[in-house]
């Protein structure tokens, strides 16, 4: 079972549940995916828009899967060479981008990568009543020249002053190639920040590279979905520096504090998958599964070992919401943002717990006016 969420709406925690075990799944190889889509409320809900919506959901999931393909075609560098060295500076007319358009790139039926003025336009289209109603190219060659730009840039570092520290950050960004709008929550945007990260260990440097933002204008579902899949993939890939990772959303065009609060769910269950599963004698506990299935109460519940993990292995959610049907419904069906909106006042209203030198603080606050 993978892509099921404990969330009862189709929202931003259903995105990021959804998309991290579905992604998970595929890259572990597994076969056959139950409840890849719509499943709600820990198996106990079923949704037609979230059915929908796992469209793209497992679209991106499977785009991930796929890989980048390495080729003398997809580096492309002849095509580097005309663009960067005599051409127009950009990839966009560029025949290899356009050949490479249906075979790279995976585009959203449903998720939004409009710009924030044509979202705006467009009467800000909520994802959920669409679904109600009814990815820059050549990927291995734009990691390939963003790795080249970065050496470039620490030789430079290094002729200046040998041995200066210096973090090798990547930076190759996705368009979407129908609109031209940049497309940072896609999956082949995560697939470029996993090469990249994996490029960073080849070279054994300290690497960054961008993860975890969206294209959604809103904390919904579709940011859910985008924030956990390259969160996941740059985890699992060994990046050392994550940029983005939390609150970044509309292509990098806006931010949201209830979204930066929310993440910490999402950054969590991102690091326990990166985490993985520990495997020894204690945690296959044999002996209590023989105790349990040949002469016990046929559950682990009650077992010391399950008790004795329960902190161990387990990430508990701080604001998803992991409640029965009949308790969600009994505690007046708690919105998400609503939620994350109360806790961003809270941490607001409190003193701050910056530990500036008291002469520093003075300084600042004569020179800004800074409000915490």
């Amino acid at each position: 079972a993978a892509g099921a969420s404990d969330s009862k709406l189709p929202d931003m925690q259903a995105g990021w549940e959804q998309m991290c075990s579905n992604v998970m799944a595929g890259l572990s190889g597994l076969n056959m995916v139950y409840e890849a889509a719509g499943m709600h409320a820990s198996l106990l809900g079923f949704c037609h828009e979230s059915l929908i919506l796992g469209d793209d959901i497992i679209g991106q999931a499977l785009r991930c899967l796929k890989g980048i393909e390495v080729t003398d075609d997809t580096l492309a560098i002849e095509a580097m060479r005309e663009v960067c060295l005599g051409g127009p500076g950009h990839y966009l007319g560029v025949g290899e981008t356009l050949a490479r358009m249906e075979t790279d790139y995976v585009y959203p039926f449903h998720g939004d990568r409009t710009s924030p003025k044509e979202w705006d336009e467009n009467d800000k289209p909520d994802l959920i009543a669409g679904a109600r109603a009814r990815k820059e190219a050549m990927l291995a060659g734009a990691i390939v020249q963003a790795v080249a730009e970065c050496l470039a840039g620490i030789v430079y570092v290094n002729a200046i002053q040998p041995g200066h520290p210096a973090i090798f950050g990547t930076w190759p960004f996705v368009v979407d190639l129908r609109t031209g709008a940049m497309s940072i929550g896609s999956g082949e945007q995560a697939l470029l920040t996993a090469g990249c990260a994996q490029m960073h260990q080849f070279y054994g440097l300290p690497g960054g590279a961008a993860a975890g933002a969206s294209d959604s204008k809103l904390p919904d579902m579709q940011a859910g979905w985008e924030q956990m899949c390259s969160n996941v993939m740059a985890g699992l890939s060994g990046l050392n520096m994550v940029y983005e990772a939390a609150g970044m959303h509309a292509s990098l065009l806006g931010f949201c504090h209830e979204s930066l609060i929310l993440g910490d769910d999402i950054i969590g269950q991102a690091l326990r998958c990166l985490k993985g599963i520990e495997v020894t004698d204690d945690t296959l506990a044999i002996e209590a599964m023989r105790e349990v299935c040949m002469g016990g109460p046929g559950h682990y519940l009650g077992v010391g070992e399950t008790l004795a993990r329960m902190e161990t292995d387990y990430v508990y959610p701080f604001h998803g919401d992991r409640t029965s049907p009949k308790e969600w419904d009994e505690n007046g069906k708690p919105d998400l943002i609503e939620g994350a909106r109360k806790r961003k006042e809270e941490m607001l209203s409190g003193i701050s717990q910056a530990a500036l030198d008291p002469v520093l603080d003075r300084a600042l606050r004569a020179q800004f006016p800074i409000k915490l």
